[in-house]
């Protein structure tokens, strides 16, 4: 199967703010075939400058 051309999008949410307003856009956008989702991380670093991650894959079906 061909990919391509693959774009890269990095969404930011300053100050802590990520409400999860993002998820239902998303969706929808791959519901009406207008993006195809290769990969989804997030990202968070806490204020103590440590940084932690989570895959898509990983997350509970239900919260995604």
């Amino acid at each position: 199967m061909d990919i391509g051309p693959v774009e890269y999008v990095v969404i930011a949410f300053p100050g802590h703010r990520f409400r999860g307003e993002v998820a239902p856009e998303l969706k929808a956008l791959v519901a009406s075939g207008t993006v195809r989702i290769l990969d989804l991380t997030f990202i968070k670093k806490d204020e103590d400058g440590s940084v932690s991650f989570v895959e898509l894959d990983a997350l509970d079906p239900s919260e995604a």
